[in-house]
């Protein structure tokens, strides 16, 4: 009993997100490109926040590259978002290189502007936003990592995955707001 109802609060939604649009608009990608954060010719945006020194977000390279190249042709935009003040636009490219996710553009939220409007918690953490700028989905990738130390393999629910097919199903994202484990996102220097 107690670990059903262990994992019935871990399932558990946080809370709804506002029905407000986030008000984004479009970014500067490394390279100087202007990407839009909720064009309406698409499904949604998942941006991936991540920093290029977090182990945990490392490990999910490989996952973030294979969800990125399934749902791109099913009308989805990716981004990847480095929430790191201190980053250069080489280290980007280097990153996306050495992790295979070079095909997802990338943008240095060094000012924490994503990040004041999306309300990640830690790297890697993923928001799905509409094409009408509303917040769809945030929280972990899936659930490999249940705590820090603590890894499933392979991962018992895939989370931003479910929430991509709610949205192509024509259905409200069920589980919109899932804790994700990782690094703490680094204070603006």
């Amino acid at each position: 009993m107690i670990a059903l109802l262990a994992a019935t609060v871990l399932l558990a939604p946080q809370s709804d997100f506002p029905l407000t649009a986030l008000g984004i608009g479009s970014v500067q990608a490394v390279g100087g490109t202007s990407i839009k954060i909720s064009p309406p010719d698409k499904k949604g945006t998942v941006l991936f926040f991540i920093t290029v020194d977090c182990p945990i977000a490392n490990r999910f390279a490989p996952e973030i590259a294979r969800i990125s190249k399934e749902y791109r042709p099913k009308g989805f935009a990716f981004v990847r978002v480095y929430a790191e003040s201190t980053l250069s636009p080489d280290d980007t490219i280097k990153h996306g290189k050495d992790f295979g996710l070079s095909a997802i553009p990338a943008v240095i939220d060094a000012k924490h502007y994503l990040v004041k409007k999306i309300h990640p918690k830690v790297t890697p953490e993923a928001a799905i936003v509409g094409p009408d700028g509303r917040l769809l989905y945030r929280g972990r990738i899936d659930d490999s990592y249940m705590d820090h130390g603590r890894y499933n393999d392979p991962p018992t629910r895939r989370d931003l995955r479910e929430a991509l097919n709610d949205i192509l199903a024509g259905r409200a994202v069920r589980l919109k707001n899932m804790p994700a484990v990782g690094c703490d996102i680094p204070d603006i220097k």
